[in-house]
């Protein structure tokens, strides 16, 4: 596109973000892909789209890096865009410049490598649903508060628990709770085998001893991972930010590539992301997903 042809604000702010979108690939050595997004179904099948356009459009590298902001959604999706990830690209970065919680911390585990700086968070696994109104609804908190119920019933004398029983029958949906433990356990399942097949692909020795690392230790590494973020005592909150700090720390002992670290790299994230998310609140999308071949309002 030459400069002749920018007519108009959007088509000068969409030829700044493919230029951005660009040199963060060059940089990374990798195509680029934002998201900022609910991951909702349709998500999927945008995603998929989008990139058989980019690689029907050049040859494209085998490595690909997702620029995510999500509250997070529904596990199912997660599952269908990673295969639609793994099925065109080799390697999967995930760049969080900001947050992506819930099922968008699911999908950012089944990446490669994660790159995060100070401000980024990712969440706890905190499987969610859509209520009447279709708002999402977090799981864990439900969950928690069904078992702690049922827990106090089975403490108390015989005819001694009506007022639980009775809140338990009034205000828990056993068709809801059903759904909400099959994508807890569905989560824990994924996050299991993407950490363990990617993640941690080449930790083959124990950084203290040096010693082997097998399948199976990789495995139960990653289960204790899984399990760490979706207790729900652990975080309090199904929107409490998990900073890099934290997911480096005793408890999730992540590794996390920290974007900051290196000042071309940061500013490169930086330029595209925030003008991206800009440019999606000036046109009052709710959704984008972006490579360097346009934006897609969802």
């Amino acid at each position: 596109m030459k400069d002749t042809t920018i007519r108009t604000v959007d088509q000068l702010v969409e030829k700044l973000l493919a230029i951005r979108s660009k040199r963060l690939g060059a940089h990374l050595k990798a195509e680029v892909l934002l998201v900022a997004s609910e991951i909702r179904p349709g998500l999927d099948a945008a995603i998929r789209v989008e990139l058989e356009k980019l690689k029907q459009s050049k040859k494209i590298c085998k490595t690909l890096a997702i620029c995510l902001e999500t509250i997070g959604g529904h596990i199912d999706v997660v599952d269908r865009i990673h295969t639609v990830l793994r099925q065109h690209f080799d390697e999967v970065y995930f760049v969080v410049p900001d947050f992506a919680y819930s099922a968008g911390t699911v999908l950012a585990l089944s990446g490669d490598r994660i790159y995060m700086d100070y401000y980024s968070v990712l969440g706890s696994i905190d499987p969610q649903i859509e209520d009447a109104q279709g708002a999402l609804v977090p799981g864990l908190g439900y969950i928690s508060k069904f078992e702690e119920l049922v827990k106090r019933i089975d403490e108390k004398p015989p005819g001694k628990a009506q007022a639980e029983t009775a809140y338990l029958l009034n205000k828990f949906d056993p068709g809801r709770l059903f759904l909400l433990e099959q994508a807890k356990s569905r989560s824990i399942a994924l996050l299991e085998e993407w950490l363990s097949t990617y993640k941690f692909k080449d930790w083959t020795k124990t950084e203290t001893g040096q010693n082997p690392v097998n399948a199976q230790a990789r495995r139960e590494r990653a289960q204790k991972i899984a399990d760490a973020l979706c207790n729900p005592k652990l975080w309090h909150s199904h929107s409490r930010g998990i900073g890099i700090a934290e997911l480096r720390g005793d408890k999730i002992k992540l590794k996390i590539d920290d974007f900051s670290e290196e000042r071309a790299l940061e500013e490169k994230v930086r330029l595209y992301y925030d003008l991206a998310i800009d440019y999606r609140n000036k046109l009052g999308a709710r959704s984008i997903i972006h490579t360097e071949r346009g934006l897609r309002r969802l």
